[in-house]
């Protein structure tokens, strides 16, 4: 059987927060396991070419403000299949077993190339790798992905399978993995993963960085992931605030919240925070604790990095479900829900909060900061590339 993994350009109608970058694609690892498991099973397995009929099947992401979209295609070519994170739409998703039936993607097959410059990665070129479907948490109330992989569906591959993973990529001439699980595994799976990781190596010649969430980690956990190469964690801040943090069901604290971060940089892990604004509950006065918490952690080192994006309720997650009771929902066109404007009534447009957000970066205490961690030309042309980055958001 032909088959065909498509990518239409959805221009900028994305969900998740990952995708909101000017600067490349993001390898979509959990298709290219696909595809190499398709190849596997005997069947010639094509990658992002353009749309034909001479395929027998093909398969497409879609998200939830693009799936109309994906409809569309569906319509134009009927062996088309769907698949993605679209809460309420019905398309496909993967059981805990399958996830754990599926290779590591075949690099080669899957052009890994064409995603290798993301703006995650430091050291070039990279990859992204996923060691769980999806958040061991999985209760926050305004994520999709806990609707889609509850708690109870959490499914881990092995720490032997990802080393392999590690090992593969090294060898294909990758220095650096972003781990792209909801939230990357603890306890004894951290500390097997960091103990194989010295034990091979691959601390010495690939660097990762991976999604955690608070409260969880000790500052032992922090000091064997740096000397297992480990450089950056991604933690979802979201707000620095008790209430709101309990209305997004987070299960933190913002005590936890400061505690992690001056943890991990004590240990010599970088902290890159992402942050949403436009909560209808909240007035500006109340986001800006956040935005001035965020300043100071960067202005002490302590964050070496921010996301700053619109709040948007998911369709059939439970804060959809309350603000729709409260008849708080502005818009239900699918299209507007891409993070490129609020959906909700507020009482104010978060734009100009999110692009002050940015601008931290360009404070004088800030770049010092930066500058004293250059060691090598690596260094100095991932902060070049940032502070464009920095610059077209503005």
């Amino acid at each position: 059987m032909k088959i065909l993994f498509h990518f239409p350009d959805w221009g900028n109608v994305v969900q998740n927060r990952q995708y909101q970058k000017n600067d490349s694609r993001i390898y979509p690892v959990l298709l290219a396991m696909q595809a190499t498991y398709m190849k596997q099973q005997g069947n010639i397995v094509y990658w992002d070419e353009p749309l034909h009929l001479k395929y027998d099947h093909i398969i497409i992401e879609s998200k939830f403000a693009t799936h109309h979209l994906a409809e569309q295609i569906k319509k134009e070519y009927p062996q088309t299949e769907i698949l993605g994170e679209c809460v309420g739409t019905g398309v496909s998703r993967l059981s805990p077993r399958e996830f754990l039936d599926l290779p590591a993607p075949d690099r080669i097959l899957t052009k890994w190339k064409k995603y290798s410059e993301n703006g995650n990665y430091k050291y070039l070129p990279g990859t992204h790798m996923q060691a769980a479907r999806d958040c061991w948490y999985g209760k926050c109330s305004f994520c999709s992905w806990a609707q889609l992989y509850p708690k109870d569906s959490y499914s881990r591959r092995t720490p032997e399978s990802m080393i392999d993973e590690v090992i593969q990529c090294y060898h294909l001439g990758i220095r650096e993995i972003f781990d792209d699980s909801g939230t990357f595994p603890t306890g004894k799976w951290l500390e097997q993963f960091c103990n194989l990781m010295k034990q091979s190596g691959m601390n010495k010649h690939v660097k990762i960085s991976c999604n955690m969430r608070f409260g969880v980690s000790t500052p032992h956990d922090f000091d064997m992931m740096k000397e297992a190469g480990f450089r950056m964690i991604l933690w979802g801040l979201e707000q620095y605030d008790q209430f709101t943090l309990a209305m997004l069901n987070k299960g933190i604290s913002v005590t936890m919240i400061c505690d992690d971060l001056v943890k991990a940089k004590r240990a010599g892990l970088e902290n890159h925070v992402a942050v949403m604004y436009g909560y209808p509950w909240l007035m500006p006065m109340h986001e800006q604790t956040t935005y001035l918490f965020v300043k100071a952690m960067m202005l002490q080192g302590i964050v070496d990095s921010v996301q700053a994006t619109i709040f948007i309720p998911y369709p059939n997650t439970p804060i959809y479900k309350f603000l729709m009771d409260r008849r708080e929902i502005r818009t239900y066109d699918r299209s507007k829900y891409d993070m490129q404007q609020s959906v909700v009534k507020g009482w104010y447009n978060p734009k100009e909060l999110i692009r002050k957000t940015y601008r931290i970066a360009l404070h004088p205490r800030f770049l010092w900061h930066q500058l004293k961690q250059i060691k090598s030309i690596d260094d100095l042309k991932f902060y070049a590339r940032a502070l464009k980055k920095i610059r077209a958001r503005l």
